[in-house]
């Protein structure tokens, strides 16, 4: 029992001695800052969607003053406002297939007699 405890801290001494000689502060092993800047879109806040398709194009888009969606074609550095299926909607969301194409869905489509089509 007692050789296995001085094995213990003879290891632990060995490894901070290497960790010092190589130069490790606690600190290293720490989360580094971000790789990403925020871009402001709009006006409006609420629940955001964001997606993004096989080409690497985002869209975005926010419930709040309507569904407004918007793409960016430059990892989101800039953003361009697009046509919206149903600007009277609210509550969405985005979705994307392999072949491009940009599906938007809503729960508080616009008053129709058959809401399921026309959203």
């Amino acid at each position: 029992m007692k050789n296995s405890r001085h094995a213990l801290l003879a290891a632990a001494g060995i490894a901070s001695v290497v960790a010092a000689a190589i130069g490790l502060s606690p600190g290293v092993l720490g989360a580094s800052t971000s790789g990403y800047t925020v871009a402001n879109v709009g006006a409006y806040g609420g629940e955001p969607s964001i997606v993004s398709d096989n080409s690497g194009r985002l869209y975005i888009s926010t419930p709040s003053g309507g569904t407004i969606t918007y793409r960016s074609t430059n990892h989101g550095t800039s953003w361009t406002q697009v046509t919206t299926a149903d600007p009277d909607s609210g509550d969405d969301c985005l979705a994307t297939d392999q072949s491009g194409a940009v599906y938007l869905c809503n729960l508080n489509g616009s008053l129709d007699v058959v809401p399921l089509q026309a959203d």
